[in-house]
């Protein structure tokens, strides 16, 4: 299970949890109405969405699902453990799969493996059948809003009992078996970061954090196991690094890690959502580079140096683009055509002695910009 309390209505505090012993219907293990008191459901790879209760309902071993409640709640599973001695395996579909220990003990990841082409391979040796990694959805803030992130874990770390986390296989009929031996095949070295930047969203109503660019030695152009998707989230907000031209490798990234370079290089980012949101960075690159983030809807850049944040409006897709350079570059993008008319938010806000009030036009006109006070003066 991934158990998640939530405010009234909106998913928030998501952990995990896994049943481990017989198939159960989760309206025997909890109390309360469905959809006032409590929500069940796991994702669908056919849909790409979250499929709920009651199409989704028996809990087995070995699987993880998202369930929200109003209010904290005690979940009472009876039956017998399994034999952490014994290997158990499951199906996983092409795609995304919610993954959750079988066992009451802790099992290393790099301890499981995989059956694939009818060969049984360790995780660190099927790195073309499966993700090398897991991720695990984390949200420790009490602000009942659904804005937690995704972390990712690694073969030498520990799945634990009763947390759910999300694996992804790249082909179909690939068997995932659970070992808890507590000496894991070794795990290819990863290069060490040379520089990174981290990347946040936020709305008022969810948020999306923990996306990370950067460069390191040994890095390659392309997918690499630097690199690391994204699982489904139930934030209704998104940002992450698209990548839907690396073949079955193809989604969307939450680490996007290239090869150090001379001049410059750039990031393309996708936000996806409604409404208002705020985009916070926060990161190490070089003295020796500018970093800006452009906006290629809009055709604008800042000097993301000069500042930690900034305001959007979203409407769906807004497409984003950060480039560390050593060139020194305009707030406008030369010989871009914005593809909307906007009126950009102002910095800094509040108000210095100066202001920046940026706007940006999809064609040539005339432009008159009336300021007013907070009691509506012009």
């Amino acid at each position: 299970l991934m158990i998640r309390r939530p405010p009234r209505s909106t998913p928030s505090n998501s952990s995990a949890a896994s049943d481990v012993y017989k198939r159960q219907p989760i309206e025997n293990l909890i109390s309360g109405r469905y959809r006032f008191d409590w929500r069940f459901s796991r994702w669908n790879n056919s849909i790409m969405e979250n499929v709920e209760y009651p199409k989704v309902s028996l809990i087995r071993p070995g699987i993880a699902y998202w369930l929200t409640t109003r209010k904290p709640m005690e979940i009472r599973v009876s039956g017998t453990p399994l034999n952490p001695t014994k290997p158990f395996k499951i199906k996983l579909e092409k795609g995304w799969n919610q993954i959750a220990n079988p066992f009451m003990i802790p099992i290393r990841l790099g301890s499981c493996s995989v059956i694939a082409g009818g060969n049984e391979l360790p995780i660190p040796q099927a790195s073309s059948y499966v993700s090398p990694r897991v991720w695990e959805w984390v949200d420790t803030s009490e602000d009942n809003v659904n804005n937690g992130e995704y972390r990712v874990l690694g073969l030498s770390s520990d799945l634990e009992p009763w947390k759910g986390y999300w694996i992804k296989a790249y082909e179909e009929g690939v068997e995932l078996v659970y070992r808890s031996e507590l000496t894991p095949a070794p795990a290819p070295k990863k290069p060490e970061l040379l520089w990174s930047v981290r990347l946040d969203v936020e709305s008022e109503t969810g948020a999306d954090r923990g996306n990370i660019l950067g460069v390191a030695e040994g890095a390659r152009r392309g997918r690499d196991l630097l690199d690391a998707e994204k699982p489904p989230s139930l934030s209704n907000v998104s940002l992450y690094f698209p990548h839907f031209d690396w073949g079955k490798f193809s989604d969307r990234y939450q680490i996007d890690i290239r090869p150090p370079f001379e001049h410059e290089e750039g990031w393309e980012l996708m936000l996806e959502g409604k409404g208002d949101a705020v985009l916070r960075w926060s990161g190490d690159v070089p003295e020796e580079f500018n970093i800006y983030l452009e906006d290629l809807a809009l055709g604008y850049r800042i000097d993301m140096r000069k500042r930690s944040s900034l305001r959007l409006r979203i409407d769906g897709k807004r497409e984003l683009r950060v480039v560390v350079t050593r060139r020194k570059l305009g707030v406008e993008m030369e010989g871009f055509k914005p593809r909307r008319t906007a009126l950009l938010p102002a910095y800094p806000n509040p108000f210095n002695p100066d202001v920046w009030i940026p706007f940006a036009l999809s064609e040539r006109g005339e432009v008159r910009l009336r300021i007013y006070d907070l009691s509506g003066r012009l």
